[in-house]
């Protein structure tokens, strides 16, 4: 060290950081916000069986004519926009996590070969509309699936 040149340490040397860098100050501690779940996948798939059925279209038939054509179809009015089927996604993205794992698991095949060219292999993680379009499709399809016994 030159003559100039002076050894702070301790509360000194916090206190000449502080000064001569203000950004480097300790930021607050960030607010964490979760989405609230307030229901299951399970309890949309029941709330949207119970608002489709009518006296000639059962239960049994809804949950049939989801299995052979999918949400993709349009007939689950809450899952038709991007808007909807990416909040749906947000809502459950843990309970679709777990439905997909043990669907990986069952099948031993990765998401791109379950999803097919569907699947944008550039946003594994889902951060973007299609990947979450897909994926809350997926949920409430598996879940009716398990409700339906099928």
């Amino acid at each position: 060290m030159s003559d100039l040149t002076i050894k702070l340490e301790g509360k000194e040397k916090d206190e000449y950081i502080k000064a001569r860098f203000p950004e480097k100050q300790e930021a607050p501690p960030v607010e964490r916000r979760f989405i609230e779940t307030s229901s299951s996948i399970m309890d949309e798939v029941e709330e949207w069986i119970s608002d489709t059925v009518e006296d000639d279209y059962t239960e049994q038939d809804i949950l049939q004519h989801l299995a052979e054509n999918g949400c993709q179809s349009g007939m689950v009015n809450g899952l038709i926009y991007y808007s909807d089927t990416c909040a749906f996604y947000e809502r459950h993205k843990s309970e679709i996590s777990n439905l997909l794992r043990d669907m990986l698991d069952d099948c031993g095949c990765s998401v791109s070969e379950l999803f097919g060219e569907k699947w944008d292999e550039f946003d594994p993680l889902a951060n973007d509309t299609n990947n979450q379009n897909l994926l809350a499709w997926f949920g409430f399809e598996q879940v009716a699936s398990m409700k339906g016994g099928q």
